[in-house]
């Protein structure tokens, strides 16, 4: 299916200019909030995106307005003129942000109106597109899964197209929770560097305006399948030999129709965490082999992302693919043991002529989601 148009933002800036120049200089997005500055937050660090919050707008539905815009408008097509729409989205942790949790306790109909879900329904209602709604939360997949949902719509013939995403602003009840889980680094993160220490947090909307094409160009982008797996090991750790990963990611390569030696860049769930990117290193060594693809964790640049972390990832997979070029993983330094054989990009972009990306995210829960994108052929 083909990738018309793509809307991002995050940390990085809005847009795809923006997002192409932040990962070609290596930039990060995360930098020090007072906000959460003090207790009970155990680090004040946050990839928070540029544009200003409004009272009188929930925080998610000012950052997927943005984002929906940029999208239609990077396809360079009117949203009048587009029919049989299907609108797919992650809604994460489901908070709208800080504007909704400092009002009074919300009660009976606000509490309905109020609810995660309605983001999509004020996304599709704006636009005016009358296809199908779907609203995900399987928390840090849950945009990527958005994306295969909105792939299994288009080729079931049930939409002609679908604008799919996620999105998730910043909370101080979110953030409030992984500080209570201890799984936040004080200091700017460190994907699997040795002496990493946790998470940053993000905010971000990303989407994607996909089509079902009859005839796709040889330079057109494209979703070429996705894969998921469960592998409830844990609440929150995954399994130590990344066997949900594995699976996922072999899931997405099959429905794609490819081998693992077909792709060229893996943009890792890699969060920083001791065990998360341990397990998921072992997991790309299971499904490539000796196979020399070429890794990167963007969430060093961005923040984690929660529920927007997928659809922003496979944005920046569909950036480099297009541009030819291998993002960095901002933050690391010195890479640790449990990556070992892994061509892992550090400091600066790569320069290259990537094909065929895939791009993980992984959940609490052992929820798992792979997503391929590739140049046409």
């Amino acid at each position: 299916m083909a990738i018309r148009g793509i809307g991002v933002v995050s940390a990085l800036g809005e847009g795809r200019e923006a997002l192409s120049h932040a990962l070609r200089s290596a930039s990060c997005g995360v930098t020090r909030h007072e906000r959460f500055a003090g207790a009970p937050f155990t680090s004040a660090f946050a990839g928070a995106a540029g544009i200003t919050p409004r009272e009188d707008v929930a925080r998610d539905v000012q950052l997927a307005r943005e984002a929906a815009a940029r999208c239609i408008a990077d396809a360079g097509v009117e949203h009048t003129a587009l029919r049989d729409v299907a609108v797919v989205l992650g809604v994460g942790a489901g908070g709208g942000g800080e504007p909704i949790e400092l009002r009074d306790p919300p009660v009976g109909a606000r509490l309905l109106g109020e609810r995660p879900a309605r983001v999509t329904d004020i996304v599709a209602d704006e636009l005016g597109f009358d296809g199908p709604r779907l609203s995900l939360m399987t928390a840090c997949s849950s945009s990527a899964t958005a994306l295969g949902v909105a792939l299994d719509l288009l080729r079931s013939g049930r939409a002609r197209w679908a604008l799919a995403g996620g999105v998730e602003p910043l909370s101080r009840l979110t953030y409030g929770g992984f500080s209570a889980l201890r799984a936040l680094d004080p200091a700017p993160c460190r994907p699997f560097d040795r002496t990493r220490a946790g998470l940053n947090l993000g905010e971000a909307a990303a989407m994607m305006l996909l089509e079902r094409a009859d005839v796709l160009a040889p330079d057109d982008l494209a979703l070429l399948g996705y894969g998921t797996s469960a592998d409830a090991h844990h609440m929150t750790a995954p399994h130590p030999e990344g066997r949900g990963a594995a699976a996922a990611m072999s899931a997405a390569l099959r429905d794609a129709g490819l081998a693992p030696a077909q792709v060229d860049y893996v943009n890792a769930h890699g969060t920083a965490t001791q065990r998360g990117d341990a397990a998921e290193a072992a997991a790309l060594r299971t499904v490539f082999g000796d196979h020399p693809v070429v890794v990167s964790s963007t969430k060093g640049a961005t923040g984690h992302t929660l529920g927007a972390a997928g659809a922003l990832e496979c944005s920046i997979c569909a950036v480099a693919l297009r541009e030819g070029f291998f993002p960095p993983t901002v933050g690391l330094e010195s890479l640790d043991a449990c990556a070992d054989g892994l061509d892992i990009v550090r400091g600066a972009a790569r320069e290259g002529a990537p094909r065929v990306a895939l791009s993980n995210s992984f959940a609490f829960g052992g929820t798992n989601t792979s997503v391929v994108l590739g140049a046409w052929s």
